[in-house]
């Protein structure tokens, strides 16, 4: 997934639709900072916003997440009837329609062509999938499925030094290494003060109880935290 190529999607589809980046997030439900973020390429739109924002600029979700529009449909010339109006047409001789009929069997052609290249395409990103799989599967399934992870990243920025995985489970995702921004984070809706690091773990207490967020190097890009739901009262 390209946030840059995603964005400018975006903003190529919103301009098409005649939207503003307010009536846009009016429709998806998020604010027009979010909207103009997406469109700079510094965040990626949420798995539960993609639906709702594919529909709101004509667009399946495919292309937002690849990044690329759908080919245009190749308009037809209208007929002489519609030309001049509606009139009836004019029944064709039969070289006329000798002529349009030969010429048919050449869209089914086509459509075979293409349906062939496609699943060349499908079988190469199969094997290719295969081979990954085989070779990094380890590393790639580190913490189950990937996706929320991916989702999670995507949103990471000067703005946004860490964001949270999935919703509600107190896991958060940062580029490698000390995230002073989550510390502080945990010191503010915990009501807890840093004490020290441990390893992989960073100690927290409220001058009587203690709480430890528990970190992982993950892909070897990022660190995850795993921040305790409970919430201690100071003393």
């Amino acid at each position: 997934m390209d946030r840059g190529k995603t964005g400018a999607l975006i903003a190529s589809a919103r301009r098409t639709q005649g939207l503003t980046q307010q009536a846009l997030a009016g429709r998806v439900h998020v604010t027009a900072k979010a909207v103009s973020k997406w469109e700079r390429g510094r965040s990626f739109p949420g798995v539960d916003v993609l639906p709702a924002l594919a529909a709101a600029l004509e667009l399946p979700v495919e292309a937002l997440l690849s990044g690329e529009a759908p080919p245009s449909p190749t308009a037809e010339p209208p007929s002489t009837a519609a030309r001049e109006g509606g009139l009836r047409a004019v029944p064709e001789g039969p070289a006329a329609s000798a002529e349009r009929g030969s010429a048919r069997p050449a869209a089914p052609a086509r459509n075979k062509k293409r349906r062939a290249r496609l699943a060349a395409a499908l079988v190469a990103l199969s094997l290719a999938a295969g081979g990954v799989l085989w070779r990094y599967g380890g590393a790639i399934f580190q913490r189950g499925n990937p996706i929320p992870y991916l989702l999670a990243a995507a949103q990471l920025d000067g703005d946004t030094p860490f964001a949270e995985v999935g919703s509600g489970d107190g896991v958060y995702i940062a580029p490698r290494g000390e995230c002073p921004a989550l510390l502080e984070f945990v010191e503010r809706t915990r009501h807890v003060t840093f004490v020290e690091r441990a390893g992989s773990g960073y100690l927290f207490s409220n001058g009587v109880d203690g709480l430890v967020v528990q970190s992982e190097v993950y892909w070897g890009r990022f660190t995850v935290y795993q921040v305790p739901m409970h919430t201690l009262q100071a003393p």
